[in-house]
C-alpha cells in the first residue's frame, strides 16, 4: 500500500460577504448593557438578561437550544432576533462588520474535531457597537481584541437584535 500525504483543503470564506443589508433602517436604541456572570452554563440566561437588563433567573426556564423561544421572549422588552446572513467561518471575520448594532452570537470553542462531532464548548456572546460581552468573563473586550481571545472559535448562529417592528425575523 502506497503511503501518501493527503493535502488539507481549506476553505477560504469571501471576504465580501455580507451579513446584513445595512441600509435597512433598524429601530432599536442602543442597549445600555450590563454586564452579568455566568454560572455554569446558564450563558443563554445572562446573554437574554443583559439585553433586557433584567435578572438572568427570568430565563432559567428557557430552552437553551431554542433561539426562537429566545426570540419570542424579548418581545416583551421590545425587541426581537432576526436571522443574519452568515456562513460558518472564524469570528475574526465578521469583526469588521459587527462594529454597529447589537448581534447575538453562538461560537464553538474548541478544536477542528469537537466543532464537527459535537464535543465541542458551545457558548453565547453579545457583540455590540464594536464591544464583546461575554458572560464567561468578567469584562467587556473591544472587538478589536478579538483575535487574540477567540481565535480558534467559529461562528454557528448569527442573530442581529431589532425592535419588534422590524419586518424580519427567526
Amino acid at each position: 500500500m502506497d503511503n501518501k500525504i493527503i493535502e488539507k483543503k481549506i476553505y477560504k470564506p469571501i471576504k465580501t460577504h455580507i451579513l446584513w443589508n445595512y441600509e435597512e433602517k433598524v429601530n432599536l436604541p442602543r442597549l445600555e448593557i450590563k454586564h452579568v456572570k455566568q454560572g455554569k452554563k446558564d450563558c443563554v440566561p445572562c446573554c437574554l438578561a443583559m439585553l433586557t437588563g433584567t435578572d438572568k433567573t427570568e430565563f432559567y426556564d428557557i430552552d437553551s437550544c431554542n433561539p426562537i423561544e429566545w426570540s419570542q421572549r424579548l418581545k416583551k422588552y421590545k425587541m426581537k432576533l432576526a436571522f443574519c446572513n452568515y456562513e460558518f467561518r472564524q469570528l475574526y471575520d465578521y469583526h469588521e462588520q459587527l462594529q454597529k448594532g447589537t448581534y447575538l452570537v453562538g461560537i464553538l470553542k474548541g478544536d477542528d474535531i469537537g466543532m464537527f462531532n459535537g464535543t465541542a464548548n458551545k457558548h453565547l456572546i453579545i457583540i455590540q457597537d464594536g464591544y464583546i460581552y461575554d458572560s464567561f468573563v468578567n469584562c467587556i473586550y473591544p472587538i478589536k481584541l478579538i483575535n487574540s481571545l477567540y481565535e480558534q472559535n467559529f461562528v454557528n448562529r448569527l442573530y442581529r437584535v431589532v425592535d419588534n417592528s422590524y419586518p424580519h425575523e427567526i
